[in-house]
């Protein structure tokens, strides 16, 4: 929930309000939005975290604007615009508190009449960039901020915040067989992990955070427009992660009457050991248990602050309550907020989840026959120096005698200093006078003379590196062991060796191991692709005791200690023959309702959802009242209070059942009276029940108009039309509009 004063939830929907913003279009020219171009009912914001009917982890916040303008401008102009509102409330006189709506992206921009209508998403829209990376891997936050470098999003968490989730600490691994084709898809199998859904916060920033597991609000039933609670609780006892061709279960039979999870794609678990990936399964079913809740529906008084994830507490009847967990809302500016809780019913979902399981537990064979690839790359930067150090670890298990090759390509770089000798020589003196000719030196007695002077010379030769390759085989050194000689620059090294005569039913390990005779040697990250391949191995099965290990100067980590890879697997399935069932019967006859009139033109059913009264709708005297920026007031001239009759609307559209509510935007002092008699009695309620009101002067108060619940509403309609009379108490009260929401 946002974060606001208690001042707020005391006064929202008792005091003036307003949005207000800018929206920065395509001519890179400003347009200021607020309640002048804004066109009445015309701002809505939707945020859904659940898409489907079942509660569901790793859910991005991709919040849709809905926007109608009042303008003349060019609509296109408004094609990738990007807007920025905020949500004001007055919480004293004159003193206005903020709620941030958000910034958008303008995506859609349809013009009917004066009205441009726009459609926009917010920041997360900017993971729907393609994800095109063969390897992404590292701990949840190093992943996060890769993916907001990426997609130019700021990350409003620390290290430490995200580490606190499940799984918070763990590493893993996104490959292009994770289901991932946008940066909006890594995201979702990373707050998968971490038990966790994703939004922005109030100052547009990403945030990672968990489903609230106790009640941060209390909504009574008067604060309920409408309200639609489920009769069953839903939580969870069970939970399957299904990888490629295996699963990990957690389950609590302790709790009774729980629903089944069931992840069929989890790329979070698709590598790494078994007994880790047990307990990653664990964490999540360990977060899920806690989350119970009644599914419901029902709306509210029109209010920002609530979020996707919050938990609040219904109050029924005799002092009963109810607590639910938002998955969807629809705020409406100036009309009211649709929160939805989506949930299952254990009653009748865990008999669909039965069958689905049987069919699953027998999808685990392994077909010999199939080229089995194992891919992997360095995650991290490999800096290879004199010490031998290990490349990379895999363990693998033949199921029959088989051979199996190893191959692997990287891009690497070498530095290395040039070599610089150094020796000495003697070289004899000689002598020569000024016209060149070689002159004897001699001693005191005129014997010639041999002088020598010693130097010393430097010599700088490019200096040149041998990368030494070494392959282990059950930790005993191969035969085999490749070097290639580099001089400083980049290199393309390639290495391939075959794995012959492996015996049936054995875990083997291989590894590989570096070193350089000098410098150093550096892999970047990603840029190590190897592969193991071979017949008659086994990928992900029970069986295989896999594990991968990566090596490199970093901080301790903990790695995973058993490894998956790809494999396919066959199910055959035999179905009994059945007795035919058809039903059959005959047909006296059958009236079909015709989907166009006799003039050949289509029927549409249309349905009318609400009614808007604007002031400019309601006829008035000039010389009493006058329009001023959409409200209408008493002039400053005339007596007071005074009195405005709308003109008479009518509910015999087969779409409409009834009145769900009515809300108005007006001064605090209007008072409001309805007549479904055609104007001859008018009534008004009091906060128990309608009462006949004799004065034109006289009716409800705003706050009173806006409580009424559709069962008191069923109780004054007597008709399929209605009238309202709205009293305006002096010069500074006004009316701008009152909407009547319709039951459909």
């Amino acid at each position: 929930m946002i974060q606001v004063s208690s001042k707020y939830w005391e006064v929202i929907g008792k005091r003036a309000d307003k949005v207000i913003g800018a929206l920065l279009k395509a001519d890179d020219t400003e347009l200021l939005l607020n309640d002048s171009n804004i066109d009445n009912g015309g701002l809505e914001i939707t945020k859904i975290c659940i898409p489907s009917d079942e509660l569901a982890y790793g859910g991005v916040i991709v919040a849709q604007l809905s926007l109608s303008l009042r303008t003349n401008e060019n609509r296109y102009l408004f094609f990738d615009s990007k807007a920025s509102l905020d949500y004001e409330l007055e919480v004293e006189d004159g003193v206005f508190e903020k709620v941030h709506l958000g910034k958008f992206y303008i995506k859609e921009a349809e013009r009917t009449n004066s009205i441009v209508k726009l459609v926009g998403y917010n920041e997360l829209s900017k993971l729907d960039k393609e994800y095109n990376q063969e390897e992404f891997g590292g701990t949840p936050f190093e992943l996060i901020t890769d993916i907001c470098t990426f997609c130019d999003i700021e990350l409003a968490m620390t290290k430490e915040e995200i580490e606190q989730f499940p799984n918070g600490k763990e590493r893993i691994q996104i490959t292009k067989d994770s289901y991932c084709s946008t940066y909006r898809d890594c995201m979702r199998v990373i707050a998968q992990m971490l038990c966790a859904i994703v939004d922005v916060n109030q100052e547009d920033k990403l945030v990672v955070k968990p489903f609230m597991k106790e009640s941060v609000r209390t909504l009574t039933k008067a604060e309920r427009f409408s309200s639609v609670i489920d009769d069953y609780v839903s939580k969870y006892n069970y939970l399957k992660i299904k990888t490629k061709s295996s699963y990990f279960v957690s389950e609590d039979p302790a709790i009774e009457n729980g629903l089944k999870m069931i992840i069929n794609r989890a790329p979070a678990w698709f590598y790494g050991g078994e007994e880790d990936l047990q307990k990653r399964c664990d964490a999540v079913f360990e977060d899920l248990k806690q989350i119970v809740y009644t599914p419901s529906k029902f709306s509210i008084i029109s209010n920002p602050a609530y979020e996707c994830g919050d938990m609040l507490e219904l109050k029924l009847d005799d002092d009963e309550s109810v607590t639910t967990l938002i998955t969807s809302t629809i705020w409406k500016y100036r009309n009211k907020t649709e929160i939805e809780s989506k949930g299952k019913n254990p009653y009748f979902a865990n008999r669909a989840a039965a069958a689905s399981n049987f069919i699953q537990d027998i999808q685990h064979q392994t077909e010999i026959n199939k080229l089995i690839f194992y891919e992997f790359t360095n995650i991290k930067e490999l800096k290879i120096k004199q010490d031998l150090i290990s490349i990379g670890k895999i363990l693998f298990t033949a199921i029959e005698d088989t051979s199996c090759s190893f191959l692997a390509e990287g891009a690497i770089e070498c530095e290395v200093a040039d070599d610089i000798s150094v020796f000495e020589k003697s070289e004899k003196v000689v002598v020569k006078n000024v016209a060149g000719a070689v002159v004897a030196i001699k001693d005191k007695t005129g014997k010639p003379l041999n002088l020598s002077v010693p130097l010393k010379i430097q010599q700088k030769e490019r200096g040149l590196s041998t990368l030494e390759v070494f392959y282990y085989l059950n930790d005993s050194l191969l035969t085999y062991s490749p070097k290639q000689d580099l001089f400083t620059g980049k290199h393309i090294l390639n290495l391939y060796y075959v794995l012959s005569l492996l015996k049936k039913n054995t875990v083997n390990k291989f590894e590989i191991k570096m070193r350089a005779s000098k410098g150093v040697v550096i892999i970047p990250r990603n840029n190590f692709k190897a592969s193991m391949s071979g017949q008659g191995l086994a990928a992900q099965a029970p069986e295989w005791d896999g594990t991968l290990f990566f090596e490199d100067a970093m901080e301790a980590i903990v790695l995973p200690d058993k490894v998956m890879s790809d494999f396919t697997d066959e199910v055959n399935v035999i179905y009994p023959p059945q007795a035919d069932s058809t039903l059959s019967d005959v047909f006296a006859g059958i009236t079909f309702k015709p989907m166009f009139n006799l003039s050949g033109e289509l029927i549409v059913n249309e349905t009318i959802n609400h009614q808007s009264i604007h002031a400019e709708d309601i006829s008035y005297d000039g010389n009493i009242f006058e329009l001023v920026d959409g409200k209408l007031k008493i002039k400053t001239t005339a007596p007071v209070p005074q009195t405005l009759t709308t003109e008479s609307y009518s509910m015999a559209h087969t779409s409409i059942k009834g009145i769900e509510s009515a809300v108005s935007t007006a001064s605090d002092d209007t008072l409001y009276a309805v007549s479904f008699d055609g104007g001859t009695t008018f009534k008004a309620h009091n906060g128990t029940a309608w009462v006949t009101v004799t004065t034109n002067n006289a009716g409800m108060t705003k706050i009173q108009l806006e409580a009424i619940g559709v069962n008191d509403w069923k109780q004054v309609i007597t008709s399929d039309n209605y009238i309202f009379r709205i009293v305006l108490a002096d010069t500074s009260s006004y009316f701008e509009n009152l909407i009547v929401n319709y039951i459909n």
